[in-house]
């Protein structure tokens, strides 16, 4: 079983803002978090020891980059 859902995501400069927010299938928000980046790629843990199995979806946002959804499987 997987602990966490990691995300990767590559900022073009320090410091960037961006929100990652996860949900599950019907779309509810089970939470959101800001995360600063560094330059460069960059790993962002969501932590999943207290969720159910099944899909879930992962969107990342910042100021100058189009919502990403990514679909995650706990099992």
């Amino acid at each position: 079983s997987m602990e966490n859902f990691n995300v990767l995501v590559n900022a073009l400069k320090a410091d960037e803002l961006i929100n990652v927010r996860l949900f599950n299938e019907t779309g509810q928000l089970l939470y959101s978090k800001s995360v600063k980046l560094n330059s460069g790629i960059n790993t962002v843990q969501l932590k999943t020891e207290s969720l159910a199995n099944g899909v879930y979806l992962i969107q990342v946002s910042g100021d100058n980059r189009v919502n990403r959804m990514k679909k995650c499987i706990k099992e």
